[in-house]
């Protein structure tokens, strides 16, 4: 298992983040209502309308964006956690606890390989051998030899 900790801290601060976003956009939402009602009773100006509008825009920007930072930070706590897809038998594993590894979604740099697995069930095996030594043990197995 990977440290879950830095992952934890960023998954915290992703979250703190998206909340600041969403009190930015509740009082752009706000500020625009105002600056509307000013400049209905002609009291306020088409520009600050258009401003307050834009921060809204923008507000509501912060929020997706730190929605999106939250998924990224908790799929990589996810992938803290390494199972193996199927059962089987590991080979000799190529890390040891506390030995930096990397990674990378995209496959834009190079990823650190922890160990392969075998799968046992199926087991398939694969072997070279000459057409006359094949048919030397399809006889002395009992088999018919065959010519091809």
């Amino acid at each position: 298992m990977i440290d879950t900790r830095p992952f934890e801290i960023r998954l915290r601060q992703a979250t703190a983040t998206l909340q600041s976003s969403e009190a930015r956009l509740a009082l752009s939402k706000v500020e625009l209502w105002r600056a509307q009602q000013l400049k209905a009773t002609s009291f306020g100006t088409v520009e600050t309308v258009d401003q307050r509008q834009a921060e809204q825009e923008a507000a509501s920007a912060s929020v997706a964006s730190a929605t999106q930072a939250i998924l990224d930070a908790r799929l990589d706590l996810e992938f803290c956690h390494v199972t193996a897809p199927f059962t089987g038998r590991i080979s000799n594993h190529l890390v040891s606890v506390g030995d930096l590894v990397s990674g990378s979604r995209g496959g834009s740099r190079p990823t650190t390989l922890l160990t392969t697995i075998v799968s046992l069930d199926p087991i398939y095996i694969d072997f070279d051998m000459s057409q006359d030594e094949f048919i030397k043990y399809q006889v002395s197995q009992g088999g018919h030899a065959s010519g091809g």
